[in-house]
């Protein structure tokens, strides 16, 4: 992962200077009188009518606090678009700003210009650093930050950054006319404003390379590898901003010397066996795919033994496979585990219903009959887009007295449980809804899947089972095993469910394990720790 070493080099440097420069016009202002004389020197001219009002006006509409505002909303926005980093930053930014701001003025305790004009509450408190043009910069910087991030044209990004340098300049000169502060506490608020976004980029990592380092790095890669090909395939409900992520997927590639990528969108009919046909018909280095766990087990399941590494984009509401998996939630850092992570083999689980070998499935995170299968089928679509996980957890209140049923359950050939059952559930990971370690042993590394079959009877019996796995305790009344086929057999048709998606009813369930079915593009560390957690 060199790039991201890199990264944290141009980082770190930009941080660190920042925060010299402000430290040294913090030291200038306090200790030298030169700067007294010069702001003594360019008083500005005395206002009188309109004038007056007008600046008065502006002083008014863009104080800290329009900024904070303007950042929560951007802030909003970068969360529906899974910009983690991105919205972590804009909120850090001007908050750091305001605060470092207003705890400096307090110690150095450095007076404001003689009062000209009537008292204004826009003018309160100590002068040094500005902390109006301290939050009007990170505000500033951010929204170029933003567009970036988001890959704009390079014509909207150079015009962005014209008008938000004029934006800081006229709100400076805006705080100087009306007498707020003197013009070295203005700059002053300007590299603090610097300084605030710098840490709030390298705190949550969005500084990015210096133009010159990733077309340089570019044309390298491209000379080492030519013509690597990279198919897309998105749920374009999830991604939401279309344009947005089509625009990062394609700076991606150009960045790395790979040809444009080919975009494939899944449909309503279709969520995604047609698109990764056509992907696999492509032969590409590497296929992307984002969406929900749903468009992700399709994928999944139609690469299977074609050695194509897939790179995966969580843009669903659990996510189980990336969290699994260690891959981040965040774009950004997802996209560079897809081009730059290590491919590792995967596991995936096969699986037939009532004896259909020919159209047999894969799931990559779990699947089972039973009371699974009608929690996944009641959760209310609507709910889930605005309250997440939680809607799964309000079907599986609505669910809870749902009677066993008959159920047959064999493990490699062994009878395992031949009497009434609720849930029979198999897993090919440890974790699902929550982070709850629902099948402890679980990895998709061992070329096993884990077996679970349980009856609990009533709400009571419900909560107590919950709370055992939550204090990760072992419950007598579940079945725990490890396998590599699993038989299930009821004595009437049931839900079943592959990865959160009920897809039927059945009354035979064979799931058998696949070792290393898929490539994924995987971050070192998860791998290793996995690997240690097998040893």
């Amino acid at each position: 992962m060199q790039r991201s070493r890199r990264v944290s080099k141009f980082a770190v440097g930009g941080l660190v200077g920042s925060i010299v420069a402000f430290a040294l016009w913090t030291w200038l202002v306090h200790s030298n009188s030169l700067l007294d004389d010069f702001d003594r020197a360019i008083r500005p001219p005395l206002l009188g009518g309109a004038w007056l009002e007008v600046n008065r006006a502006v002083a008014v509409v863009t104080l800290p606090v329009v900024g904070m505002l303007l950042c929560c909303l951007a802030l909003f926005w970068a969360l529906r678009r899974r910009l983690r980093n991105l919205a972590f930053a804009l909120f850090l930014a001007p908050a750091v700003a305001w605060s470092l701001s207003a705890a400096l003025s307090v110690v150095i305790a450095r007076a404001r210009p003689p009062l000209r004009y009537d008292p204004s509450f826009t003018l309160r408190g100590p002068g040094y650093p500005s902390q109006d043009l301290a939050v009007i910069t990170a505000v500033a910087l951010m929204a170029v930050v933003v567009a970036t991030v988001t890959r704009a044209h390079f014509r909207t990004l150079r015009s962005l950054r014209f008008w938000m340098v004029l934006l800081v300049a006229v709100m400076a000169v805006n705080r100087w006319l009306v007498g707020a502060a003197w013009a070295s506490d203005l700059v002053g608020g300007i590299l603090l404003g610097v300084a605030a976004t710098s840490a709030a980029g390298t705190i949550s990592g969005l500084v990015r390379e210096p133009v010159w380092f990733t077309l340089r790095r570019a044309r390298d890669t491209a000379a080492a590898s030519p013509g690597r090909a990279c198919a897309v395939i998105y749920n374009p409900v999830k991604v939401g901003d279309e344009a947005t992520f089509r625009r990062r997927v394609e700076h991606e590639c150009a960045t790395r010397g790979w040809d444009a990528p080919q975009f494939l969108t899944t449909t309503v009919d279709d969520p995604g066996y047609a698109m990764t046909t056509e992907a696999k018909a492509l032969r590409p280095d590497l296929v992307l795919v984002a969406g929900g766990d749903g468009t992700v087990r399709v994928v999944c399941s139609e690469l299977a033994h074609s050695e194509i590494p897939l790179g995966i984009i969580a843009a669903g509401t659990a996510n189980l496979l990336a969290r699994n998996l260690g891959i981040p939630l965040d774009e950004s850092e997802a996209l560079e585990t897809a081009f730059e992570g290590i491919a590792t083999p995967t596991d995936l689980v096969k699986v037939t219903i009532d004896g259909d070998r020919r159209h047999a499935e894969h799931f990559a995170v779990m699947g089972g009959l039973g009371i699974d299968g009608k929690v996944m089928a009641q959760t209310n679509a609507e709910l889930k887009r605005v309250v997440k996980s939680v809607a799964y957890f309000v079907a599986v209140a609505q669910n809870l007295n749902t009677p066993p049923v008959q159920a047959t359950v064999t493990l490699d050939g062994k009878l395992v449980n031949d009497n009434p059952a609720t849930l029979m559930l198999v897993g090919n990971v440890a974790e699902v809804q929550a982070g709850l370690a629902m099948f402890p042993h679980g990895t998709p590394f061992d070329g096993e899947l884990d077996l679970i079959v349980t009856s609990p009877r009533g709400f009571g019996q419900w909560v107590r089972w919950g709370l055992k796995l939550l204090r990760k305790q072992v419950s007598h009344s579940v079945t725990e095993m490890q396998g590599r086929k699993v038989e299930i057999k009821v004595g009437e048709p049931m839900p079943y469910q592959f990865d959160g998606d009920t897809l039927g009813m059945a009354s035979s369930f064979v799931a058998e394990v696949v070792p290393g079915a898929v490539t994924i593009m995987t971050r070192p560390y998860k791998v290793s720790n996995q690997a240690r957690a097998l040893r």
